[in-house]
């Protein structure tokens, strides 16, 4: 836990890093500006949150797609070919999911 009276909300995104896998936050004072913080600081160091949603929201999808038939666009490329897959995602050329693949045996 990491207890904070700083005002600046670029302090407080600077304890962020800091903190330990699902670790909280306690802020006694703050400004009203907004704290800006890179996504994976809050979901991929396994601190609480979630990257797609809620387990809740989660499972309403999936009902949701079972439901309505609702399948997604995947193209699939050799895995060979996954620095062009990369490319088509980080450009926007894709408009689908990106699967790589390996040969079977």
């Amino acid at each position: 836990m990491i207890v904070s009276t700083a005002v600046g909300s670029d302090v407080l995104a600077g304890l962020v890093p800091g903190l330990t896998p699902h670790g909280r936050p306690t802020v006694a004072g703050f400004d009203a500006t907004a704290v800006r913080l890179p996504m994976a600081d809050l979901v991929m160091h396994a601190r609480t949150g979630h990257l797609t949603g809620s387990t809740t929201a989660i499972e309403q999808a999936v009902r949701c797609t079972v439901t309505t038939g609702v399948r997604p666009r995947v193209r699939t490329l050799p895995l060979q070919r996954a620095g062009q897959g990369l490319k088509a995602q980080q450009t926007g050329e894709a408009r689908f999911r990106i699967v790589l693949t390996t040969p079977t045996a």
